[in-house]
């Protein structure tokens, strides 16, 4: 289960959501059931549409900058 402020990416990514776009945990809903992710692309603006999405786990991974 990931926690807020987790930073993660798409396991597959979409035409808005691209591979290497990444994003934070912004929102936990139903105890983990789903999750609300901000997204920012390359330039560091955020992608809007994501903020209306609901990501499951399986569609996440945790993302390690190190």
């Amino acid at each position: 289960m990931f926690r807020l402020y987790d930073t993660v990416k798409l396991r597959k990514p979409t035409e808005i959501i691209h591979a290497d776009y990444i994003g934070a945990i912004i929102d936990v809903l139903n105890n983990g059931e789903a999750y609300t992710v901000e997204f920012i692309d390359n330039n560091g603006e955020t992608i809007d549409d994501s903020l209306f999405c609901e990501f499951t786990e399986d569609e996440l991974i945790l993302f390690n900058a190190e």
